[in-house]
């Protein structure tokens, strides 16, 4: 989940086992290239770089998303 607001930490859910991280918008938008690309859509973190070469728009269209929050495409 990627916000403006929220800061990075590791939390463990109570009784689940499983961890949340969490980034600074700051953070995801240097994920930028063809080696790791992430989108921030809805409030949520996409790790998007193994679906570059499927995408209809290519490497082009996603690489200008990912410099910033990408809800209002989508």
């Amino acid at each position: 989940m990627a916000t403006a607001e929220a800061s990075r930490s590791d939390e463990k859910v109570q009784g689940v086992g499983t961890s949340t991280t969490y980034y600074q918008l700051e953070e995801v938008v240097t994920q930028n290239s063809l080696k790791e690309l992430w989108l921030v859509i809805h409030g949520r973190l996409y790790n998007v770089t193994l679906f570059i070469e499927e995408h209809p728009g290519r490497e082009d269209v996603l690489l200008q998303q990912a410099v910033a929050d990408a809800s209002e495409s989508f």
